[in-house]
């Protein structure tokens, strides 16, 4: 009897010393992993101020660019290219007010037709045709996107 309850024990220290080593090699791959997760956070945050100081040089380079101070002709193309697709931009936001101011003035002019259309009455039970309504605004003017999607 003195053997088996031997045995018991001895097991016993053997599950302990297990139960240790598990615990202590999940906490230290639990500490490990925390040590990776932190330095990605920094590394997260040197990408963020790098992207910030490229931003901020690329418009210092833009301002010397127009004030005619910028002497690197690599740098002088790249400006001005950026120039002219802001001057691309502008235009078609020019092309959509145009559209939409001459949306606005036909749908005014069909908006006042109808309201000039004689209503029926006891009087007169003729059927009158009442106009098309265009609409002010499309589906475009609330996502451009539409558009690409619609072309292709």
């Amino acid at each position: 009897m003195n053997s088996f309850i031997g045995k018991i024990k001895h097991n016993l220290e053997i599950g302990k010393e297990l139960a240790k080593n598990g615990t202590e090699y999940a906490f230290k791959k639990a500490e490990k992993a925390l040590k990776i997760e932190s330095i990605k956070v920094d590394i997260s945050a040197f990408k963020k101020q790098t992207e910030k100081k490229m931003l901020t040089l690329a418009a210092r380079a833009y301002e010397m660019y127009e004030t005619d101070s910028l002497e690197n002709p690599e740098l002088i193309e790249l400006c001005r290219e950026i120039k002219m697709l802001r001057w691309k931009t502008e235009e078609k936001w020019n092309e959509i007010e145009v559209i939409k101011k001459e949306n606005k003035d036909s749908t005014t002019k069909e908006t006042k037709r109808a309201k000039e259309c004689p209503k029926n009455t006891k009087k007169n039970n003729e059927q009158k045709e009442i106009p098309e309504v265009e609409l002010d605004e499309t589906p475009e003017d609330f996502d451009p996107d539409l558009q690409d999607r619609e072309d292709h």
